[in-house]
């Protein structure tokens, strides 16, 4: 970077550039005049478009003020993008505070130049799930169509792949099934969402490891996620419930332990766990809910502790459908 005296008519002041969304401020137009000699020199990126004003707006603006013609600038090369880019970031570092509308503005202003939101949040200083929020405020939570039904605190969300975390830390599988990944990429179009927490460590997949895998060799640079709101440990405990109901897998007895422990330290309520296990609310749906588990091979002590109902009560709605299919056969 080097300083070196420029006319102010020579400048180009692209109101796309400055990141205040209110404009400048009167106030510190006028403390800025009063103060002039002591102000360090605004910024200019020297482009194929020419000087743009990057850092400095107030400052230039007192400068033009005080009737001057030319004044000292900071200089340095590079692109258009990057003046957009330092515009927002040099207002992080100093001068009046960036409020949130101006930092939400900068955040996706930075997700427009094809920044990842991890280098975002960082650059910001803010989590992850922030910068998910500021990109995302017009289809967050309020908006009923990305909602899915029965009031599951989920929202359908389109996600790029490397903005999501796949942690060893998470997942209780060593590894993948190669026929497994063959399988997703062939029923690519039919598989449901992967799951991903937005947490204070950023984006993490809970339930989706092998279609993430299936999307990365398709080429798929983002997928449509089942997106919640959570902290690390509940995405762990998504993680082992995926594989031990819904899909089907058997945990060890450590893991069991594992998963009950982490249950009642993260303080789920018997509402939370049903949402998360997909246990029907009505009777109608929980009997017909243990039925499919029994075709599904289970054992009735495993649907039992699954719907957290009493093994007789399973006993009988196995009994009442076996009855039933015995009359129909009859008639």
């Amino acid at each position: 970077m080097e300083r070196r005296m420029i006319r102010l008519d020579e400048v180009v002041v692209d109101a796309a550039v400055q990141i205040r969304c209110k404009g400048l401020k009167e106030d510190t137009i006028q403390r800025y005049r009063d103060s002039w000699e002591s102000l360090p020199p605004p910024l200019v990126y020297d482009t194929p478009n020419g000087n743009v004003l990057t850092d400095g707006f107030h400052r230039f603006e007192a400068a033009r003020r005080l009737g001057l013609v030319e004044i000292e600038f900071d200089v340095r090369t590079g692109t258009y993008e990057d003046a957009m880019s330092e515009a927002v970031l040099g207002n992080l570092r100093h001068g009046d505070s960036l409020t949130r509308e101006d930092r939400n503005a900068g955040i996706k202003r930075h997700s427009d130049l094809g920044w990842t939101q991890q280098r975002i949040a960082e650059a910001f200083g803010v989590s992850q799930a922030t910068v998910h929020r500021a990109l995302h405020d017009v289809i967050h939570v309020n908006n009923a169509e990305n909602r899915l039904p029965d009031g599951d605190k989920t929202i359908l969300q389109t996600l790029r792949l490397d903005d999501v975390q796949e942690r060893a830390d998470v997942w209780i599988r060593d590894e993948l099934i190669e026929d497994t990944i063959e399988r997703y990429i062939e029923s690519w179009a039919y598989l449901p969402p992967p799951v991903v927490y937005a947490t204070p460590h950023g984006y993490i997949l809970a339930d989706g490891l092998y279609r993430f895998e299936a999307a990365r060799r398709l080429g798929l640079a983002e997928v449509e996620c089942k997106l919640r709101y959570g902290t690390f440990r509940d995405a762990r405990l998504e993680a082992i419930l995926a594989n031990y109901v819904r899909h089907g897998d058997s945990l060890t007895e450590a893991e069991l332990q594992e998963l009950l422990r982490d249950i009642r330290e993260a303080e789920w309520t018997p509402e939370d766990i049903d949402a998360r296990l997909l246990v029907p609310s009505t009777q109608a749906e929980r009997h017909a809910y243990i039925r499919k588990l029994s075709e599904r091979e289970w054992t009735q002590e495993r649907i039992a502790a699954h719907v957290r109902d009493s093994l007789q009560t399973v006993v009988n709605v196995l009994l009442d459908t076996e009855s039933r299919t015995t009359r129909l056969e009859a008639s």
